[in-house]
């Protein structure tokens, strides 16, 4: 069951970033991976400083 849903969400990730690649070809390497390391953070459910300074970096670097 989870191993189904880690692939969904692969799968959907995928999918947006190929739509993204088509508008920004530059950051859609970026935001894909942006959001798997998201998806996965929450999905372990750090608390909420660690996302936090996780975004402020990705901001940073942004």
């Amino acid at each position: 069951m989870l191993e189904k849903v880690v692939i969904g969400k692969n799968r959907r990730v995928r999918g947006d970033a190929k739509v993204r690649r088509v508008e920004n070809s530059t950051r859609s390497a970026r935001t894909a991976r942006a959001l798997i390391y998201f998806e996965a953070l929450q999905s372990t459910l750090v608390p909420s400083l660690v996302l936090v300074v996780y975004d402020m970096r990705l901001w940073s670097t942004a």
